[in-house]
């Protein structure tokens, strides 16, 4: 037993260097955010390959960045309530950069928008019709519904989902087992009902008196979470700048600690990439200029 406790500790010990390790990279890359973006009064020169790109990529970016901050804010106090603002800021991150790297991307994601809209005003419409059968006084509230309906179109298709997304840059399902563990403060979960109760392990389960802020975190995924989603979101508008001045650092903050940044690395689909003339590349020793225009 002593041995066993031994290498608990040891490993408890491993765990809590690794998440101050992490803290720092996160703690790092809102400076970077703050100094370089937030203060910012105008948009940076950008990327001319990237322009378009931007326009969709720097919207998911701030906002995932933008939750980091406030799970720092709020991970020691309310620790579950920053793991459901980190669950945010990693699907935003990681949406992100699969924009960045999707031929197409910001046109493919813009469809799934198109979709969840065309939804929401079809359940609305057939919403009117059915209520108007039973309500004679909604029957023209019914048929100006149907009339609009004949604005909507066809129905959008799209296959964008972030299980998607997490299976195309992880072979071994890291990223979506992150993704679950931090749904749990998202949706109705056992470790959310858990967390605002003391509740005692088995086998001695003892449900004690409530906890108003929640439990502590045991699980390393809201550090990691944050660690990730903001090198990535800080990453993606570091590589959109104009001779992408920042991205080296960026990489290299995510090196050091073990974190993946620049999901290229990972790519399972990789024929999706763009064909980019003058993006920023691991490994490269000079910051590639774009093509002069003929």
């Amino acid at each position: 037993m002593h041995k066993v406790a031994k290498l608990e500790s040891r490993y408890a010990d491993r765990v809590d260097e690794t998440e101050t390790a992490w803290m720092a990279v996160v703690n790092v890359a809102l400076e970077r955010w703050r100094t370089s973006w937030q203060e910012r009064t105008s948009t940076p020169e950008l990327n001319p390959e990237l322009g378009r790109k931007f326009r969709v990529c720097f919207p998911l970016a701030a906002h995932a960045l933008n939750h980091v901050e406030a799970a720092v804010t709020l991970h020691s106090s309310s620790p579950w309530v920053a793991m459901s603002s980190v669950r945010i800021a990693f699907e935003h991150a990681l949406t992100a950069q699969w924009v960045l790297w999707t031929e197409g991307g910001e046109d493919l994601l813009a469809q799934q928008m198109s979709l969840q809209d065309h939804r929401r005003s079809s359940e609305f419409i057939d919403a009117v019709v059915r209520a108007a059968a039973d309500t004679p006084d909604l029957v023209e509230s019914a048929a100006l519904a149907e009339e609009l309906g004949e604005f909507l179109g066809e129905k959008p298709v799209s296959d964008w989902t972030v299980v998607n997304l997490c299976e195309r840059f992880s072979s071994t399902r890291l990223l979506y087992g992150i993704y679950r563990d931090l749904s749990q403060a998202v949706h109705p979960s056992y470790g959310l009902v858990r967390a605002y109760f003391d509740i005692t392990p088995p086998p001695d389960v003892v449900v004690g008196p409530i906890n108003p802020s929640g439990a502590k975190l045991d699980s390393p995924e809201l550090i990691r979470g944050m660690g990730v989603s903001s090198l990535w979101a800080l990453y993606v508008l570091e590589v959109s700048k104009a001779g992408h001045p920042g991205a080296a650092e960026v990489l290299r903050l995510g090196e050091e600690a073990g974190l993946p940044v620049d999901l290229r690395a990972s790519d399972l689909q990789p024929h999706l990439q763009p064909n980019y003339e003058a993006i920023f590349t691991p490994g490269t020793t000079e910051q590639p200029r774009p093509t002069p225009a003929d």
